[in-house]
Parts: C-alpha cells; sequence; structure tokens
C-alpha cells in the first residue's frame, strides 16, 4: 500500500503543474507589437509626392482669395494682385484664403490618413486590402504556363472579383476633433501674437484670422493624420517639444509647420521699420512670412529625408566594401 500512496502523492503533485506548459503566449502579443510599431513608417515615395500637389493647391486658393477679395477695376498680375489685395483689404482676403487653405489642408491631411491606415493593415497583414495587380506581363505568363500543361483559360466573372473585395465606407469621424485642436491652437496662436506685441483691441479680427491661417498651416495636417492629443500626447509632446520625427509621415507634418511658425514670426520684423512701405501695414509681412515659412519647411523636410538617405546607403557600401576587404 505504501507504494501506491506514494504514486497517488506524485500524480497530486504533478497535477498542479500540468497547465505550465501553455504559458508561453506573450511571445505572441510581443512580436506583433513590434511588427505594427515598425509597420507605420510610410515609404518615402508615398509621403512626398503629395506635396508639390499641396503647394499648387494653397497657390490656387491663394490667388482665387486675391481674385475675390480685390476690386475688378484693378489690373495687375497674379503675385502683385495678392499682395495688393491683402494690403488694401486684409480681412476679406484672410477670410478667403482661410476657407480655400482649410479645404487643402484637410484633403492632405485625410490622404496621409487613408495611406497610413492602408500601409499599416498591409504591413501586418490583418487588413483586407484589395489584391496585388499581376500586371499585363505576369498575366500572360501564367496564361502561357497554363498552355503548355493542357490547361484551358477560364474566364472570371465580373461580380465574383467584386464580391470578393468589399471595401469598406471611410470614416470621417476624425474630422471633428481635427477642427476643435486646429481652433485651440489659433486661440493659443491669437494670445502670443497679442502678447508679442499684436495690435489688442484694432484689427483684431486681422490678428485671428493670421492665428487662424497659421494653426490651418502648421496643427491642421497633424491633428488629421495623427490621434488627438488626449489619445496620442506622447507624439504631440515629442514633436512640439523635442522636434524628433520617428518616421518619413511625422518628418512630412513637422518641417512645414516649424516653417509656419518661424516664418510668421520672422514676418513682423519689418514692421516697426520706418521705411513707410504699404506692404509693412499688418498683418501682411506675418502672412507672407508663414506662406513663405511653410513653403520652405516643405522644401527643407525633403532634402533632410533624402540626405538621410543618401547617408545610409552610403554608409552600407562602405560597410560591404569593408567586409569584402577583409
Amino acid at each position: 500500500m505504501a507504494p501506491q500512496k506514494r504514486s497517488s502523492s506524485s500524480t497530486k503533485a504533478a497535477s498542479p503543474l500540468a497547465p505550465k506548459p501553455s504559458s508561453p503566449e506573450p511571445k505572441s502579443t510581443t512580436t506583433t507589437t513590434t511588427v505594427t510599431s515598425a509597420s507605420t513608417s510610410l515609404p518615402l515615395s508615398q509621403v512626398f509626392p503629395l506635396l508639390p500637389l499641396q503647394a499648387g493647391a494653397i497657390v490656387f486658393s491663394l490667388v482665387q482669395a486675391a481674385q475675390i477679395s480685390s476690386s475688378p477695376t484693378t489690373k495687375v498680375t497674379t503675385p502683385n494682385q495678392v499682395i495688393q489685395s491683402l494690403i488694401q483689404d486684409p480681412t476679406n482676403f484672410l477670410i478667403v484664403s482661410v476657407a480655400g487653405v482649410g479645404l487643402v489642408q484637410v484633403w492632405f491631411g485625410t490622404w496621409l490618413r487613408l495611406r497610413k491606415i492602408a500601409f499599416e493593415n498591409n504591413g501586418t497583414g490583418t487588413g483586407t486590402g484589395s489584391k496585388e495587380r499581376k500586371g499585363f506581363l505576369n498575366t500572360f505568363k501564367e496564361l502561357q504556363r497554363d498552355a503548355m500543361k493542357g490547361r484551358m483559360p477560364v474566364r472570371r466573372n465580373k461580380d465574383d472579383t467584386r464580391s470578393e473585395v468589399k471595401r469598406k465606407p471611410i470614416d470621417f469621424s476624425y474630422l471633428g476633433p481635427a477642427a476643435l485642436v486646429t481652433l485651440a491652437a489659433s486661440v493659443i496662436v491669437h494670445v502670443v501674437a497679442v502678447l508679442l506685441g499684436a495690435p489688442l483691441i484694432k484689427n483684431a479680427q486681422d490678428t485671428y484670422l493670421l492665428s487662424l491661417l497659421v494653426s490651418i498651416l502648421a496643427v491642421t495636417p497633424m491633428a488629421t493624420v495623427l490621434d488627438p492629443p488626449n489619445e496620442d500626447q506622447y507624439t504631440w509632446i515629442r514633436l512640439l517639444s523635442s522636434f524628433t520625427w520617428n518616421n518619413n509621415l511625422e518628418l512630412a507634418l513637422l518641417f512645414p509647420a516649424l516653417g509656419t511658425f518661424a516664418g510668421c514670426w520672422l514676418g513682423a520684423v519689418p514692421i516697426p521699420l520706418d521705411w513707410d512701405r504699404p506692404w509693412q501695414k499688418w498683418p501682411t509681412t506675418c502672412v507672407l512670412g508663414a506662406l513663405a515659412g511653410h513653403a520652405i519647411g516643405t522644401g527643407l523636410g525633403v532634402v533632410v529625408r533624402l540626405w538621410k538617405a543618401m547617408v545610409v546607403v552610403v554608409g552600407d557600401e562602405v560597410s560591404f566594401d569593408e567586409k569584402k576587404s577583409s
């Protein structure tokens, strides 16, 4: 009876240790999180081709704002027309330009957001995106291979292909928080502008319209692409405090924003000078400085990203040559 008791006690002692082999589950979660964090970096070819379209759309909206706000009797060229309409009637010009530039920035941010979501879904393998197109040559090779094997070509029904891929409706719920973030940023910019010397009561509407234009240029794409600050505080704090980016998408959003703020601030330098020029009227130089700073920041972001890509390629070639020589 003693050995039977030992066997039963050994089985009882081994029974609580039985479910332990099923414990290595957190490894899969860690691998999925690393894949998702690494897949959020959009390639260079999906971000920067949109920047010329954005710049052209902003210029077009400014020209249209100048034509709408200026009187029909004035016959001047397009650059002078924009500056003259901004000097003569800054309120109407800023109202129309804010509406036009706002639409451009919302379109730009929405396009980047859709590309980011599509890239994340295709990168992790969890999305139900559309199938890759094989092209004419690959399809011809498949037909030739089937003919060599004696298979007859089968015609695919269009209804079957449409039923396979179901497109999800686009969710525009992010536009509400993006608008709130833009309005909050415009109030902050307005307060900072008044503290730096902008008129408090006189031309207050022009000051706020300038602040709204600056926030639309700098903050609206960020608020559209990224999650709201209350959901992703770390990314907003990292971008706006340390000015560091982790991927091409954040680079394309950060540099134009910094250029907009810097250009608007530097645009106020010639206002107190005694040159007695009509373009020194508030807020002409600040508006032009913000627009020029946005364009310069966009171009500088492209140059920085291309320079880093060249440095990485040259470094890889040097390391390859060193390994080959050794």
